[in-house]
């Protein structure tokens, strides 16, 4: 909404300061409620995300241990939908909340765009000052959910999750295997 807000700010003859400032408060409270979010939640995402990397281990390990047989076919079903429960989780959850990041970055390059208008255009001259304000606020603001306050929630963490999923159970299949 603030970036969509800002692009009908650049396709204007004019604008006034006052846009920029309510543009600003918009992107406060956001903040504000992202934070909360993050102060509630990042216990909460990190030991849920632990729990999900954990059973997908398990359930990798126990569709490689035994074979596929007659007597235990739904069993295994039942541990492969688990680990795709897991594993899309995983996924879902890291895609929301790598667009948190990803919506900063378009408000900050909006700003920037904003910015970079023709004086002309502008109807109060303290806009320069609210910009840059509002760009400070926007660039230095961490919007990214994080796990236990350790790493930053993103759309990356997914890929690296599922790679140390499927590297760690091959090595605890090949540790059981060994004995």
């Amino acid at each position: 909404m603030i970036k969509q807000s800002l692009d009908l700010l650049l396709e204007h003859k004019s604008f006034q300061g006052s846009q920029i400032r309510i543009q600003r408060r918009m992107f406060c409270y956001l903040q504000k409620q992202t934070s909360e979010a993050n102060a509630i939640f990042t216990e909460i995402c990190f030991l849920w995300i632990s729990k999900s990397v954990l059973r997908c281990y398990f359930s990798v390990y126990d569709l490689l241990k035994e074979p596929w047989t007659e007597n235990n076919w739904s069993y295994k079903c039942i541990v492969l939908l688990d680990a795709v429960f897991h594993i899309s989780s995983l996924l879902i959850l890291s895609f929301y909340a790598g667009r948190v990041s990803e919506i900063k970055t378009k408000i900050l390059d909006s700003l920037i765009r904003l910015g970079m208008v023709n004086l002309s255009r502008i109807e109060r001259e303290d806009y320069v000052e609210d910009i840059n304000f509002f760009i400070n606020i926007v660039g230095n603001s961490d919007m990214s959910i994080t796990l236990w306050n350790i790493m930053p929630l993103r759309r990356s963490i997914a890929i690296s999750l599922l790679s140390v999923i499927g590297s760690y159970s091959v090595i605890i299949f090949q540790l059981s295997y060994r004995e």
